[in-house]
């Protein structure tokens, strides 16, 4: 009579033998095959890889060579600008000089000069060019 709540004894004879040598070679040659196809299949993504890790590192090298080569193209120019800026100032204050020291004589004449009748002239001279010292 079967019970689920009584005894049972259950009794079990496991015989094992050790594979046979022809077992053994098919068995390593299945697993060498699988492991062969997973290496080349990795093999294959690994190269993929290898040449878009190529491909980009050599385009950062070109346009950090080509970053570097502006660069130093915009120093040069920033030079060349700098000293332009520099005798374009010394010029302008030069002229600035220039034009204070003649509206000076044509207000107030030439130091060797004595006749004080050309001042009037150099003043409605400097009046009709647009000049003053107040500039």
């Amino acid at each position: 009579e079967f019970s689920m709540f009584r005894d049972k004894y259950v009794t079990y004879k496991i015989t094992v033998s050790p594979p046979t040598a022809a077992n053994i070679r098919l068995g390593r040659r299945r697993r060498a095959g699988s492991a062969l196809k997973t290496l080349v299949a990795d093999s294959r993504t690994a190269q993929d890889r290898f040449n878009a890790s190529s491909a980009q590192s050599q385009k950062l090298r070109d346009d950090i060579l080509k970053l570097e080569s502006d660069l130093e193209e915009k120093k040069n120019s920033y030079d060349a600008v700098l000293k332009e800026e520099k005798w374009l100032k010394e010029r302008v204050d030069l002229r600035n000089l220039q034009v204070d020291s003649l509206n000076k004589r044509l207000e107030s004449g030439w130091e060797d000069d004595p006749n004080d009748d050309d001042n009037e002239m150099g003043k409605a001279s400097v009046e009709a060019n647009g000049v003053s010292n107040s500039d």
